[in-house]
């Protein structure tokens, strides 16, 4: 992989084996950090024919729940436990983040992985909700997937993440374990909700 090609990323470390692939450490990139690196694909996916990147944007479901009467299991400390559990799952070229308590991120290189992206996004699911050991303890999360591309025509992360965002919503409608690909009717159909309910409201 040339340099030029894309620069090592932050967020993992570890030692190459004999294939050449990168062991994996995951280290959970904050909101900042994440929006960095889905601006610089925005602007890589302009030289390119066909966008490769994606933004995963999942809800671990009723995770408060999960926490700890006492409050023992912190969000920090259950993102990177899930960090740990799916860093195999991931490839060298995926980034992970967390937004909010409650919300994580992935940034996936498509050319790295086999099957749709909301497949890999189910991979990813199954992994939450086969049980991950967080305190000593296994907790399984339920989640909802929503996915968008990352295109030269996104104009800026904030546009990206609103797309997963809207697709999140029809996800989570659908119940734990959906995964949806934002479509640009989806933006569409959500303008045209909004604006039914602001007329109820004004009649």
């Amino acid at each position: 992989m040339k340099e030029s090609e894309h620069s090592v990323l932050p967020w993992i470390s570890g030692e190459f084996d004999i294939s050449g692939l990168i062991r994996a450490e995951i280290h959970v990139l904050n909101s900042a950090q994440i929006r960095d690196d889905i601006a610089r694909e925005i602007e890589r996916a302009g030289k390119s024919l066909t966008p490769r990147f994606i933004v995963i944007l999942m809800d671990i479901a009723k995770w408060r729940a999960k926490a700890g009467t006492d409050g023992s299991r912190s969000w920090d400390e259950t993102v990177k436990a899930i960090g740990d559990r799916i860093g195999p799952v991931l490839s060298p070229r995926d980034a992970f983040a967390t937004l909010s308590e409650g919300r994580i991120v992935l940034l996936a290189d498509t050319s790295g992985h086999y099957g749709k992206p909301d497949e890999f996004a189910q991979d990813i699911q199954l992994e939450l909700a086969s049980g991950i050991m967080v305190s000593g303890e296994e907790i399984i999360f339920p989640s909802s997937a929503g996915i968008a591309w990352v295109t030269a025509g996104c104009v800026s992360p904030d546009v990206v993440l609103s797309n997963a965002t809207i697709a999140l919503g029809r996800a989570r409608a659908d119940g734990p374990g959906h995964a949806i690909i934002f479509h640009d009717w989806m933006r569409d159909l959500e303008i045209i909700s909004t604006e039914t309910v602001s007329e109820q409201v004004q009649s």
